[in-house]
């Protein structure tokens, strides 16, 4: 008996795996639906494995999601059957389709089909058919309350069964021929009884079923990262394993009802740990899973506030503009033209609305740690630590941020701006442990050719030659093809810019001097707030950054080749957004600024800013 909560277990998980593969086939894979939680993986650069998906399992997905209709009725067609004759074989253990095979060795050579069992079922399923139908219909109509009428549609169609098929019913011996009625009040009382609460349990298995739980949980999963293979299987575990867990234990019911041999009250305590997985199941349904999902994951189907607020509930967030009353913070960028620096003003918010504080940064990382990187806020609380680093003028920290999504949360978003970040930010030890972090293929996998080469061009252009060489020869090229790469993709990353900086002709001690690519310095598209007014995520292009000594002095080093523009924040300049002011440079004009083979080491000299210090300090406001 215990071989029946098995079969009906798998079958259950597979009837629930078909709804799921479309929904993912259309969620995940199929981009012409228009239905894509997430965009498809790009070509051509390392995959964080928590993304990356093996063929068999796209394979899967697909070959399942585009069955045709007729091949979709046909597998829940012979899956059905496969239900009812496990529900024949329990109420009546005379049912047989089989007399016996034939075996060589191992290989099945011949089944002898036992055709009169099969028969009589049919004519007696087939007998009682339209008067189910209408009793069904019939109460449909009458109980307007859809679970109630469930409930009483399948408690009605249970007894029928009971009495039609069960041994002591109408079937009796299948071997037989003949056809009798149950023999006496409590033969009819006891199948009838036992039918009904059979078909209450069938009720409580659908009832328990959410159509739209495939749905819920790629939508949640969506929001803890990207989906991969890993989330995804996961996805298929929950929801297969509710499947066949209601399944299983519908059928363990059925098998406490028609075991004979039974008194009512062992009947009962074998049923009951059955009955409990079913009301277990209808809870689940009733919003204990969204419950589930909201304690362990943060996870809200239809949330009633943004996701800042509810992030700043369950980490404790401060807001300093409420705390101090001054309003958002905003700095003074000052970007070094010919013969002026112009001020724009960045917003120390981040674009999640939440203030990047020490403090709230502090506990963010705390709350990562505490949900184990597994939360649907993941999304706002990495912007605003990236957003963080971008303020501290850090390639590092930024790195550090992006990497650790990709490690823990993998996000498509963070991939590109880990990749971002490896191509434009200096070349120190920090920088090229995470091109090493890149390279290990125990968090990253390299699906083409293109990959691999885009590995190389990375070491290339933090200046190691022989880790570049090692990637382009894995990609396949011939050394005569590494020698022809090899040169235009290694760069020049010892470069240097010094200089010092004054306000007013005095030293300024402390201030924050940095260098951006001229490209990007040109390119602020979709950053601007207000007139003058950049989001934070805009400083993610600086390369590299210093701050000024005593004498006001600075020195960036390991800079990759390239023309540079440079920018500066000092806490005695704060004022409107791009009202230019006056500056004078010893070295005349370093608007832009080259270093590379020819030109290792850049000396700017003394940058004077002529700012008049009893002008009335303006905080912009974004």
């Amino acid at each position: 008996m215990a071989g029946y909560p098995l079969v009906f277990a798998l079958v259950g998980a597979a009837l629930a795996f078909i709804p799921l593969a479309f929904t993912s086939y259309m969620q995940l894979i199929f981009a012409e639906g228009k239905q894509l939680i997430q965009d498809p993986l790009p070509e051509g650069v390392p995959i964080p494995r928590g993304l990356s998906w093996s063929p068999w399992a796209y394979s899967l997905i697909t070959s399942t999601a585009r069955l045709s209709s007729a091949g979709v009725l046909g597998l829940e067609v012979g899956l059905f059957c496969i239900l009812a004759w496990g529900l024949l074989r329990l109420l009546n253990p005379t049912f047989r389709m089989t007399t016996g095979v034939d075996l060589d060795r191992q290989l099945l050579t011949r089944t002898y089909m036992h055709t009169q069992p099969l028969i009589k079922a049919f004519l007696i399923g087939v007998g009682a058919l339209v008067p189910c139908m209408i009793v069904w219909a019939l109460i449909g109509f009458l109980v307007r309350n859809s679970t109630a009428a469930l409930l009483l549609q399948c408690g009605l169609i249970g007894s029928a069964l009971f009495v039609l098929f069960a041994r002591e019913g109408i079937a009796g011996d299948y071997e037989s021929g003949n056809y009798h009625l149950p023999q006496g009040k409590q033969m009819w009382g006891s199948l009838v009884g036992r039918g009904a609460i059979a078909g209450g349990c069938a009720a409580l298995v659908v009832l328990s079923s959410p159509a739209e739980l495939p749905e819920m949980l790629l939508q949640c999963y969506r929001t803890l990262g990207g989906i991969g293979q890993a989330s995804w299987l996961q996805i298929v575990g929950i929801h297969c394993g509710i499947a066949a867990s209601l399944a299983a234990a519908g059928v363990w019911v059925m098998v406490a009802l028609t075991q004979a041999g039974l008194t009512t009250r062992k009947r009962c305590g074998a049923a009951v740990p059955a009955l409990c997985v079913l009301v277990l199941g209808l809870a689940l349904r009733s919003g204990g899973l969204e419950a589930i999902l909201r304690t362990r994951f943060d996870y809200e189907a239809n949330p009633t506030s943004p996701p800042a607020a509810r992030l700043a509930r369950a980490a404790g967030l401060v807001d300093t503009s409420q705390r101090d009353h001054s309003g958002p913070r905003n700095d003074s960028v000052l970007v070094v033209g010919p013969k002026e620096v112009v001020p724009l003003s960045i917003s120390s918010t981040s674009i999640t609305g939440v203030d990047t504080s020490a403090d709230n940064v502090s506990k963010l990382q705390s709350f990562l740690q505490r949900r184990g990187y597994a939360t649907s806020l993941a999304e706002t609380v990495f912007k605003t630590l990236h957003d963080a680093a971008s303020l501290a003028w850090s390639p590092e920290q930024s790195l550090e941020v992006d990497y650790l999504n990709l490690s823990k949360c993998p996000d498509q978003d963070f991939l590109r701006l880990f990749l971002e970040k490896l191509n434009n930010c200096r070349s120190t030890e920090a920088t090229l442990r995470y091109a090493d972090l890149l390279a290990d293929e125990r968090v990253f996998s390299y699906p083409d050719r293109e990959s691999i080469l885009m590995m190389g061009d990375i070491y290339g252009r933090l200046g190691h030659k022989q880790k570049a060489m090692e990637w382009y020869r894995r990609a396949d090229l011939t050394e005569s093809g590494v020698a022809d790469r090899t040169p235009g993709r290694v760069m020049f990353a010892a470069g240097r810019i010094r200089g010092q900086l004054l306000l007013n002709g005095i030293p300024v001690v402390g201030a924050q001097v940095g260098v951006m690519s001229k490209a990007a310095m040109l390119s602020p598209e979709g950053m601007f707030l207000g007139p003058g007014v950049l989001q934070p995520f805009w400083l993610r292009w600086i390369a590299a950054s210093a701050v000024t000594d005593a004498r006001g002095r600075f020195e960036l080093d390991h800079l990759v080749a390239g023309n540079y523009q440079m920018v500066m924040k000092m806490r005695e300049v704060l004022v409107r957004p791009m009202r230019p002011i006056p500056m004078d440079c010893s070295k005349g004009d370093i608007s832009s600024l080259f270093v590379g083979y020819a030109k290792p080491s850049v000396d700017v000299g003394s940058i004077d800013v002529k700012f008049d210090t009893r002008t009335r300090i303006h905080r912009p406001r974004s």
